[in-house]
């Protein structure tokens, strides 16, 4: 049975939509840099797990691994965590400070953010700049998905498609993602559609009828 005197978590988080640069906040690059700084800190720590959150905003914690990871620190299988950044824990500065200097202390659990050269159970300048840097990390992942959403909207003004699949009776513009180009065959199944609505036929009616000519839906092509 291992003598660690801290049984550590591994916390991983990655979000585009955050402004996360992919090579340097990839999970595998955070792996690796949580992995060297157990090495680095000896024998009392022990890498339990890792907590892999792929693709979740970092703007509240309602992450699923987030929480595997809290219930974990409740059963005291783990009572240190530690993330490449404090970003990587939350970009919301209100969640990031209520964890790090309420839940964490009442839970007895050692928080150490490798980049930012914080942790919460050693006196050091850094410690006292947390708040700072959370609420910067808010500001910078909020003022991005400004930035997203204005673009979006700046494309759809312009008439722009932007979905990932084309409609049905439509395809993509092979030269051009935001354009599409009607398939004929499939725009009089669309006309007869709307035409059968427009005489009062129910969605059950049309279904049915589509279905019993066998014409199916593209997903089931």
């Amino acid at each position: 049975m291992s003598n660690s005197l801290y049984k550590v978590a591994g916390y991983l988080r990655l979000s585009r939509e955050d402004g996360d640069k992919e090579e340097s906040d990839s999970i595998s690059s955070q792996r690796s840099i949580i992995t060297r700084k157990v090495e680095e800190l000896g024998e009392e720590f022990e890498l339990i797990d890792f907590y892999i959150d792929d693709g979740y905003t970092g703007l509240n914690t309602d992450r699923p691994s987030f929480q595997r990871m809290l219930a974990d620190c409740e059963k005291g299988l783990i009572n240190a965590i530690i993330t490449k950044d404090l970003s990587r824990l939350s970009r919301n500065s209100f969640e990031a400070n209520f964890y790090i200097e309420k839940y964490f202390l009442e839970n007895n659990i050692r928080y150490i953010s490798v980049l930012d050269n914080v942790d919460t159970y050693i006196k050091n300048s850094n410690n006292d700049m947390i708040q700072f840097k959370t609420l910067i990390n808010d500001w910078y992942s909020k003022d991005i998905s400004r930035k997203v959403k204005s673009s979006v909207w700046a494309r759809k003004d312009k008439g722009l498609f932007l979905a990932s699949l084309a409609p049905y009776g439509y395809r993509k513009d092979p030269k051009d993602k935001n354009h599409l180009i009607i398939v004929p065959e499939r725009a009089m199944i669309v006309k007869r559609i709307f035409t059968m609505f427009d005489n009062g036929k129910t969605y059950k009616y049309i279904a049915d009828t589509l279905k019993k000519e066998k014409i199916y839906c593209p997903r089931l092509l």
